[in-house]
């Protein structure tokens, strides 16, 4: 396994999380390294030294169950009274597929799908009442739900990590 030098754009979660930093301003010798993640849950990773550089590595165990989605991050070190911030960011945390029975959509996706389905002819009677932006789907004309269906798969695909600047076109 290679082992990374930097927290990586995306993790997963049921999955080992393992990077390296070396931080020549602030080794593990004397510092104390730590990883704050705020989202759809709160959590933190303390590195432990390794030489001068420090090794975060957050079990599959523990990671197993952390909820998917995008998380904020700060890397904070501590030596005694002295602490600070070196650096943010963001992350996304993709869901444990290896485990049952969770959602791993998220919120526009599924919105998606069911658009999908009603333009399908194939909603069910929850979907056809479902409730967007205040207006029932059952009430929206066809050409409000096809483009309320092409909004929601720009939006899904940025939930998903896509560029959602892609362009795409219907015809009919």
């Amino acid at each position: 396994m290679t082992t990374l030098s930097d927290i990586p754009e995306r993790l997963v979660a049921g999955d080992l999380w393992a990077w390296t930093r070396t931080l020549a301003d602030y080794p593990a010798s004397s510092w104390t390294l730590t990883y704050y993640f705020r989202g759809p849950q709160a959590f933190s990773a303390v590195a432990s030294a390794s030489g001068d550089d420090h090794a975060i590595s957050v079990a599959a165990a523990t990671t197993a169950d952390y909820a998917a989605g995008q998380y904020r991050w700060l890397a904070r070190v501590v030596n005694g009274s002295s602490i600070y911030t070196i650096e943010s960011g963001l992350v996304v945390v993709d869901p444990n597929l290896a485990k049952t029975g969770i959602e791993y959509r998220g919120y526009w996706q599924r919105v998606r799908d069911a658009l999908q389905a009603v333009i399908e002819n194939r909603a069910t009677t929850d979907q056809l009442s479902m409730t967007i932006g205040g207006r029932s789907l059952s009430r929206m004309s066809w050409d409000e739900i096809l483009k309320a269906h092409d909004y929601a798969v720009v939006k899904a695909a940025a939930e998903l990590g896509d560029n959602p600047s892609k362009i795409f076109v219907r015809f009919g």
